[in-house]
């Protein structure tokens, strides 16, 4: 009866294996803590099998982020087309509104049509993807107010620009209180 010892054997070219004997039998070999063939084929197939799923869960999660923001895309696109058509279609009412009678035919078209792109925006501002659209907006947009007061920053000093603008005018304010309230108490005296 063969003992099962939780290992396998698997046969490796002889001049691989010879590479392999020559290695942990070197110094740097044993510097790096080998002290048999079977322990650095082992930490060789498993560093390898690391690198491969890594690698391809990085191929997967980039193609998802790719397809995630050509989504995004489409959604401005189709935004904006919504958006230009509303408005091309809301400049020939005003024009239509002025030139004909308000029960022409042609003027109710142009109203329905206004008002369904009015529910077609409406209806894609609903989609998730629209929600995280926006919200990538705004993080670049603040991204983009920090990188510009850093920029300012550069140019006239830190004591006039804050990330957070709003912060630092309290901050301002209440130095300049305590200022005040400082000089009033040393007048005083």
């Amino acid at each position: 009866m063969v003992k099962n010892t939780g290992w396998t054997t698997t046969s490796v070219p002889t001049d691989l294996a010879e590479r392999i004997d020559s290695f942990v039998n070197s110094k740097e070999g044993k510097k790096s803590g080998y002290t048999s063939k079977t322990g650095f084929i082992a930490d060789a197939i498993r560093e390898k099998i690391d690198e491969v799923s890594g690698e391809s869960k990085k191929q997967q999660t980039k193609l998802e982020n790719k397809m995630e923001d050509m989504e995004m895309e489409l959604i401005k696109i189709q935004k904006m087309l919504i958006e230009a058509l509303s408005n091309k279609a809301e400049q020939q009412l005003k024009v239509l509104e002025e030139l004909t009678d308000p029960n022409s035919v042609q003027l109710k078209i142009y109203k329905e049509a206004r008002e369904k792109s009015k529910k077609q925006i409406k209806e894609l501002e609903k989609t998730p993807q629209y929600h995280i659209l926006e919200k990538k907006r705004s993080e670049q947009r603040k991204k983009d107010k920090i990188k510009s007061s850093k920029e300012i920053q550069k140019l006239v000093g830190p004591e006039y620009v804050a990330y957070d603008q709003d912060k630092s005018w309290m901050e301002r304010e209440e130095e300049s209180n305590k200022t005040k309230l400082k000089n009033k108490i040393t007048k005083s005296s």
